[in-house]
């Protein structure tokens, strides 16, 4: 009876040795199928046998065991950690409001992501505070465009400004993108008004004839380059706005596009 025990015990620590060598012995990162090393966090990217922390069981070889402290003993070598390496800052952005506080920001590009559970990569976009204030775009020129339809005759507004024949000058071309229009000139193009034309984000042609051109030869209104002026259309209640200045063309004409092209009154 005593001999039969003694088999018995003998048979279990065989086995048990046998499987622990299947389980045990070869249980480092190299001895795992490929991949033999996992980005992120992974379960199943684990093996048996020497951790890091000199503890033998599950060990891993993804990159989240070098913070749990539960990678295979040979997962600094095997697994070679690489630190995220980025390029130099560009210089700073101009200020993103020109009439207010806004932002200016710089960036940099990631030439090497990090693998392996090598340093994350830095803030790629760094941004601060900044102030600009443009005259010409935030202080709206003081005098106002009065608009009129390309096709209507100034004759019809006989007593605004005298006529005058002035035969040395010619007619100039002012192209503006239309920045703010108010729902009344909406409610006016319902009514069906000639206002139909001013659309915010659209752009008008608007002609000044030399008999609405002052002394200087130039028409009330017509704006800077690049800047905010304001215009009102003639005999229409309300509806007036602000506009940029996009090119001024000398010796031109409007009224290419009826219904769409204005006149300087």
């Amino acid at each position: 009876m005593e001999m039969f025990r003694g088999v018995v015990v003998a048979v279990v620590v065989v086995l048990w040795v046998c499987l622990c060598g299947v389980r045990y012995v070869h249980g480092d990162c190299r001895d795992r199928p490929e991949p033999q090393c996992c980005t992120g966090r992974d379960a199943f990217c684990h093996n048996y046998g020497l951790r890091t922390d000199n503890r033998y069981g599950p060990c891993y070889c993804d990159e989240a065991c070098t913070s749990q402290q539960d990678c295979c003993r040979d997962y600094n070598w095997i697994c070679i950690p690489v630190d995220c390496e980025v390029g130099e800052w560009s210089g700073w952005s101009a200020c993103t409001s020109s009439c207010d506080i806004g932002f200016a920001e710089r960036r940099r590009r990631v030439r090497k992501e990090p693998k392996n559970g090598g340093k994350a990569c830095p803030p790629e976009v760094e941004r601060r505070g900044c102030y600009a204030w443009d005259a010409r775009r935030c202080d709206p020129a003081t005098d106002v465009a009065l608009l009129t339809p390309a096709e209507f005759s100034r004759d019809q507004y006989p007593d605004f400004r005298p006529k005058r024949v002035i035969n040395t000058r010619k007619s100039y071309c002012v192209f503006f993108y239309m920045n703010e229009v108010p729902t009344t000139c909406i409610l006016h193009r319902q009514a069906g008004q000639w206002t139909h034309a001013l659309q915010p984000r659209s752009t008008v042609c608007v002609e000044c004839q030399p008999a609405a051109m002052d002394r200087n030869g130039r028409c009330s209104g017509d704006g800077v380059d690049d800047g905010s002026t304001l215009w009102k259309a003639m005999g229409v209640t309300g509806c007036q706005g602000s506009w940029l200045r996009a090119e001024k063309r000398d010796d031109c004409n409007c009224g290419d596009r009826p219904g769409t092209d204005f006149l300087f009154v």
